[in-house]
C-alpha cells in the first residue's frame, strides 16, 4: 500500500461521522499475515501541540528484534481517544492499539530508537502494527 493511500484513509477516518464511513476508510489498511499475525495501520494527529501525550507505554524487546511493544494504553491520551472512536464500530474494534501490540514502523522508521524519536516529536504519526492472533 502506498503511504498516500494510507494517509487518505487516515484522513477519512478522522472526519468520518458514521460507522460505515469508518469501515470504508479502514478497509484498505487491514492485512492478515501468515503465522497468526494480524497487521494494521494506526494513525494519529497531534496537530500543532506536539507535546500532547499519546498515552502509551512502550518497551523495546530483544525477542522481537528491538521493535517497540505496547505495554499499556493510558486513559486520557490520544491513543485511548482514538480507541474509543474505533470501538464504537464493532467491525473496527480489532484496529484499536492494545497492550501486546508490536510497532513495526513509525513514519517510515523501523528501528526502536528512530521510532521513539518519531513518537516523541511527530505531529502526524503513521504506525504499522502487528498483533498475534489465535
Amino acid at each position: 500500500r502506498s503511504m498516500a493511500a494510507a494517509a487518505a484513509a487516515a484522513a477519512a477516518v478522522a472526519t468520518a461521522g458514521s460507522g460505515e464511513a469508518l469501515m470504508e476508510a479502514y478497509q484498505p489498511c487491514l492485512d492478515e499475515l501468515p503465522c497468526g499475525i494480524f497487521s494494521f495501520q494506526f494513525t494519529l494527529t497531534r496537530g500543532e501541540n506536539v507535546q500532547r501525550s499519546l498515552g502509551i507505554h512502550l518497551t523495546s524487546d530483544p525477542e522481537i528484534d528491538g521493535l517497540a511493544k505496547v505495554m499499556e494504553v493510558s486513559p486520557g491520551g490520544l491513543v485511548a481517544s482514538k480507541n474509543l472512536r474505533l470501538g464504537s464500530v464493532p467491525e473496527l474494534e480489532a484496529c484499536q492499539l492494545r497492550p501486546g501490540d508490536v510497532l513495526t514502523n513509525v513514519n517510515g522508521e523501523r528501528r526502536w530508537p528512530d521510532m521513539g524519536r518519531q513518537l516523541l516529536r511527530g505531529g502526524h504519526l503513521h504506525l504499522r502494527v502487528e498483533r498475534r492472533v489465535g
